[in-house]
């Protein structure tokens, strides 16, 4: 599957005042008319669960300047001792419903979780967009497990 190229989300929610966040490479639309998209959470993340129980999340589509982003929310919310702060130095905003919101990313979808299906160690989340918001520049591209961008697009069709 490396040799398919993916954007890099990261999936934000907000459970009691507290941020929560992860690095999420599988988002799609799935519908336009009905305004559908999904996402594969990991069964094994830790921010996931809590995030899920709210009903409600955000969709976060990385700039190509974001890598680090990527990086950072990909590591694990908990460990044995401590719980990890994934918004410490993270520039941020409470976005719609107050979900956070990165500052500098493409677009900041918010989306009402719809129905969940087992995925194997992924869960497969069919959401209802509800709010959306689209900035300029390039995304962030994960490609035979390294982030790149488009270097060049020839957007003549023939």
């Amino acid at each position: 599957m490396s040799n398919f190229a993916s954007g890099i989300t990261v999936v934000t929610g907000l459970k009691n005042d507290r941020p929560l966040g992860f690095t999420c490479q599988t988002f799609h639309s799935l519908s336009v008319d009905q305004r559908l998209i999904t996402i594969s959470p990991s069964k094994a993340s830790s921010s996931w669960p809590q995030i899920k129980e709210t009903g409600i999340f955000a969709v976060n589509i990385l700039d190509q300047s974001q890598r680090e982003h990527a990086g950072h929310f990909a590591i694990p919310g908990f460990t044995e001792d401590r719980l990890v702060n994934k918004f410490d130095g993270v520039e941020w905003e409470s976005g719609y419903l107050k979900l956070p919101r990165l500052s500098g990313v493409l677009a900041f979808i918010v989306v009402k979780i719809k129905s969940i299906h087992d995925g194997g160690d992924h869960d497969l989340v069919v959401g209802q967009v509800i709010h959306g918001e689209v900035q300029t520049g390039s995304p962030l591209i994960y490609f035979k497990s390294k982030f790149g961008n488009f270097s060049q697009i020839d957007l003549h069709i023939s």
